[in-house]
């Protein structure tokens, strides 16, 4: 899998052709940080983005890997804040797993606390 910026390349959904991750911060409605996935024909061009919630605010960066070790793709999104307000000091940032269901699709985040503020 190869980073780029805050987009990820790998395959998502088992079929052997490179398929994007890309992270977006906040939604324009001021809701949620959310990553998006686009699965890849094969031939430079991709199916249209679908997008998942990372968990919480600002999200920042984002990881493919096998968290739960069943062989599947799984996302991390790293997010600078629980709150709405990334500017108040006492909102750590959080940390959200999207588990893969082996088709591309993910499960909803599950979001863990960062231990400080500003995750990246």
């Amino acid at each position: 899998m190869t980073r780029a910026g805050f987009a990820w390349i790998g395959d998502l959904n088992g079929d052997g052709k490179p398929d994007l991750v890309v992270v977006n911060g906040n939604n324009i409605d001021g809701s949620v940080g959310s990553v998006s996935v686009l699965l890849g024909y094969g031939d430079g061009t991709f199916q249209s983005a679908v997008s998942y919630s990372s968990g919480a605010y600002g999200a920042d960066s984002i990881m493919i890997g096998d968290m739960n070790g069943d062989g599947h793709p799984d996302l991390v999104v790293a997010n600078q804040c629980q709150s709405a307000s990334c500017d108040n000091p006492t909102s750590d940032g959080e940390i959200g797993v999207l588990l893969g269901n082996s088709d591309g699709t993910f499960q909803p985040a599950v979001t863990y606390g960062s231990g400080g503020s500003y995750a990246a």
